[in-house]
Formats: structure tokens, sequence, C-alpha cells
């Protein structure tokens, strides 16, 4: 007769493992959508100086240097959804097979395997030099939060450091 406890054990830590690989996926997805929005921010202050400057030497609106500038823009805020997506997507994913797992070791879906799996470590980003608050990122679940504004994650809750 085989032996279900360590099958079953086998299953938690497979299970664990597969939180870990999928925080530490959304993690990594949050900070490259980080580095992303700083990349429109700053295509955003390019948009605002020509706008300002043609305004102030009632030039009009300089169609020509604008349109670059707005193409980039919204290839960065295309790839930001498609991060975005893809986060939401490898979130659902593992979250299905834990769930498999989970069930054909009879333990309810909610329930951690063992113990809560090793949370990523998290990498803070730097801010912008306007801002004087770090962009960082949930350790839970990855979402991003501005260092000192909130002391839980207003995604799932958890409590941030």
């Amino acid at each position: 007769m085989p032996d279900t406890s360590n099958n079953s054990d086998l299953l938690k830590k497979e299970i664990d493992s597969m939180h870990l690989r999928k925080q530490t996926l959304l993690a990594s997805l949050g900070n490259d959508i980080a580095e992303l929005e700083k990349q429109r921010d700053i295509v955003a202050v390019s948009v605002g100086y020509l706008m300002y400057n043609a305004n102030k030497e009632e030039k009009g609106e300089p169609k020509d240097a604008l349109a670059p500038l707005y193409e980039e823009m919204k290839n960065i805020e295309n790839e930001i959804d498609s991060k975005k997506t893809k986060m939401s997507d490898i979130s659902a994913r593992y979250d299905e097979e834990i769930d498999i797992l989970l069930k054909s070791i009879n333990l309810p879906s909610s329930a951690p395997a063992t113990i809560t799996p090793p949370k990523p470590p998290v990498t803070p980003t730097p801010a912008a030099p306007s801002a004087s608050a770090a962009v960082l990122f949930c350790e839970e679940c990855g979402a991003k939060y501005t260092d000192g504004e909130t002391k839980f994650c207003e995604t799932c809750g958890t409590k941030l450091n």
C-alpha cells in the first residue's frame, strides 16, 4: 500500500513552492510596470515642456514634435496593460493549479498547504526626483504602493512594512 502521508507531504511542498513562484513572478512584473510608468512620466514631462514653450512663445501646438511623444506614451501604456494582463493570467493559473493540488490532499482551497511560503524580497523602486517617498510593491500580491502612504495593501489587505 502506498504511503499517502509521504505523498501528501510532497504535494504540500509543491504547493508551497508554487505560492513562492507565483509571488516572485508577480513581484518581477510589478517592478517592470513601475519602470514603464517612470518612462511614461518622463515622456509626459517632455510633452508638458513642449506645450508650455509653445504657449509661452504663442506658436500654437507643436504637432510635429508631439506626435512621436504621443506614440511613445501609447506604446508604453500598451506594454503596461500587457504586463498587468500577464499578472492576472499568472495569478489565475497558479491559483487554479494550487486549488487542484489542495483538493487532491483534501485541504480547503483557502487553507495554506503547510506554512505561509516565504515572501520574495521587495526591491524598493527609486522615487522620482520630485517625490520624497519610494514606490514599493506588496510582498503578497505585488500591488504598487508609496512608502509611508498606507499600512495595509489596498488590493489584498496584507500589512505593509
